[in-house]
């Protein structure tokens, strides 16, 4: 630590620290030198608590895909909890007849009943007996594995 101190006293061609047999002390503008280094610490900290809230905060719009029977049982009857936690995300939910109506471009998570084509190039997830599916990217956006999560909580 003293060479650490010495290297920092040398780089700003100024004396921090009285440094007796029995005792160190700082000087005045060693003490003046240090709170204001504890200023900027406390405000760097409150910078990066900025960031970190930002990244674990949840927003944007979450584009659901899935089929009638899934909609009415399963995704409407649990959304109002789900947009309860997460209030920032706005969902829109799309209800198709069919697997075979789907284009799959605009979504962001599809949920039906059983395996297909059309969705060989995405992630699926089985929980009882749904399939989640979502597109073929890494990581899974926070939102998207946020609704599974909930989802999963939900059909257990």
């Amino acid at each position: 630590m003293s060479k650490k101190v010495s290297m920092l006293e040398k780089s700003l061609n100024t004396r921090l620290l009285i440094r007796t047999p029995r005792l160190i002390t700082m000087t005045d503008i060693g003490q003046k030198y240090y709170a204001q280094c504890k200023k900027v610490l406390h405000e760097y900290k409150l910078s990066r608590s900025l960031i970190e809230d930002k990244k674990s905060h949840l927003s944007g719009t979450l584009h659901i895909l899935c089929m009638r029977e899934v909609a009415q049982k399963l995704v409407f009857p649990s959304m109002a909890i789900f947009l309860e936690q997460y209030p920032s995300i706005v969902t829109n939910v799309t209800v198709k007849k069919e697997v075979s109506e789907i284009s799959l471009m605009n979504y962001d998570i599809a949920i039906g009943y059983e395996s297909s084509a059309f969705f060989n190039d995405w992630y699926s997830r089985k929980i009882g007996n749904l399939l989640l599916y979502y597109p073929n990217i890494k990581p899974i956006p926070l939102k998207i594995k946020a609704y599974m999560d909930y989802l999963a909580q939900c059909h257990a």
